[in-house]
Protein backbone atom coordinates (compact mmCIF):
# COMPACT_ATOMS: atom_id res chain seq x y z
CA UNK A 1 0.00 0.00 0.00
CA UNK A 2 2.79 2.43 1.02
CA UNK A 3 3.94 2.43 -2.51
CA UNK A 4 0.57 3.29 -3.82
CA UNK A 5 0.14 6.43 -1.63
CA UNK A 6 3.98 6.77 -2.82
CA UNK A 7 3.08 6.84 -6.71
CA UNK A 8 -0.06 9.06 -5.95
CA UNK A 9 2.25 11.65 -4.07
CA UNK A 10 4.59 11.72 -7.19
CA UNK A 11 2.09 12.21 -9.67
CA UNK A 12 0.36 14.89 -7.54
CA UNK A 13 4.09 16.45 -6.91
CA UNK A 14 4.27 16.13 -10.76
CA UNK A 15 0.81 17.34 -11.91
CA UNK A 16 1.30 20.89 -9.44
CA UNK A 17 4.77 21.51 -11.06
CA UNK A 18 3.14 22.38 -14.05
CA UNK A 19 1.68 24.93 -12.58
CA UNK A 20 3.20 28.85 -13.11
CA UNK A 21 1.65 29.48 -9.68
CA UNK A 22 2.09 27.87 -6.47
CA UNK A 23 1.34 28.72 -2.65
CA UNK A 24 3.86 27.71 0.15
CA UNK A 25 3.63 27.58 3.77
CA UNK A 26 5.47 25.68 6.62
CA UNK A 27 3.81 24.69 10.10
CA UNK A 28 5.87 23.41 13.13
CA UNK A 29 4.68 20.17 14.36
CA UNK A 30 6.11 17.97 17.80
CA UNK A 31 7.82 14.73 16.32
CA UNK A 32 8.86 12.10 19.20
CA UNK A 33 12.71 11.79 19.36
CA UNK A 34 12.13 8.39 21.03
CA UNK A 35 15.90 7.80 22.04
CA UNK A 36 15.39 10.77 24.09
CA UNK A 37 12.18 10.26 25.41
CA UNK A 38 10.08 13.46 24.41
CA UNK A 39 9.45 16.07 21.69
CA UNK A 40 11.36 18.60 19.14
CA UNK A 41 9.82 20.53 16.53
CA UNK A 42 9.80 19.45 12.89
CA UNK A 43 8.03 21.23 10.04
CA UNK A 44 5.34 20.36 7.29
CA UNK A 45 5.95 21.90 4.48
CA UNK A 46 2.67 22.51 2.38
CA UNK A 47 2.93 23.47 -1.67
CA UNK A 48 -0.62 24.30 -3.50
CA UNK A 49 -1.93 25.50 -6.74
CA UNK A 50 -4.58 28.07 -6.34
CA UNK A 51 -7.86 28.44 -5.56
CA UNK A 52 -9.32 28.68 -8.87
CA UNK A 53 -6.93 26.10 -11.07
CA UNK A 54 -8.57 23.56 -12.58
CA UNK A 55 -6.83 21.13 -10.92
CA UNK A 56 -6.68 21.81 -6.80
CA UNK A 57 -3.51 19.93 -5.34
CA UNK A 58 -1.84 20.48 -1.88
CA UNK A 59 1.09 18.24 -1.75
CA UNK A 60 2.80 18.07 2.14
CA UNK A 61 6.77 17.54 2.51
CA UNK A 62 7.88 16.37 5.87
CA UNK A 63 10.91 17.81 7.05
CA UNK A 64 12.96 17.80 10.64
CA UNK A 65 14.05 21.70 10.16
CA UNK A 66 12.79 24.84 8.89
CA UNK A 67 15.46 25.16 6.44
CA UNK A 68 14.84 26.93 3.14
CA UNK A 69 17.22 23.63 1.48
CA UNK A 70 13.26 21.93 1.75
CA UNK A 71 11.81 24.02 -0.29
CA UNK A 72 14.21 24.02 -3.20
CA UNK A 73 14.99 20.47 -2.96
CA UNK A 74 10.83 19.46 -2.82
CA UNK A 75 10.51 22.43 -5.71
CA UNK A 76 13.85 21.25 -7.73
CA UNK A 77 14.29 22.85 -11.37
CA UNK A 78 10.35 24.35 -10.96
CA UNK A 79 10.04 28.19 -12.36
CA UNK A 80 7.21 30.41 -11.38
CA UNK A 81 5.85 32.52 -9.21
CA UNK A 82 5.87 31.39 -5.72
CA UNK A 83 3.22 32.80 -2.94
CA UNK A 84 4.64 32.83 -0.11
CA UNK A 85 5.31 34.64 3.44
CA UNK A 86 8.22 36.67 4.47
CA UNK A 87 10.52 33.74 6.32
CA UNK A 88 14.06 34.45 5.37
CA UNK A 89 13.91 30.49 4.52
CA UNK A 90 12.17 31.20 0.74
CA UNK A 91 15.01 34.08 0.14
CA UNK A 92 17.31 31.32 -2.01
CA UNK A 93 14.53 30.21 -3.68
CA UNK A 94 14.20 34.07 -5.14
CA UNK A 95 17.46 34.27 -5.92
CA UNK A 96 17.28 30.86 -8.08
CA UNK A 97 14.32 32.65 -10.20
Amino acid sequence: MWRAVTALVDALKTEMLGHRVLHADETPVAMLDPGAGKTHRAYLWSYSTGQFEDSRIVVYDFAESRAGKHAMEFLGDWRGALVCDDYSGYKALLAKG
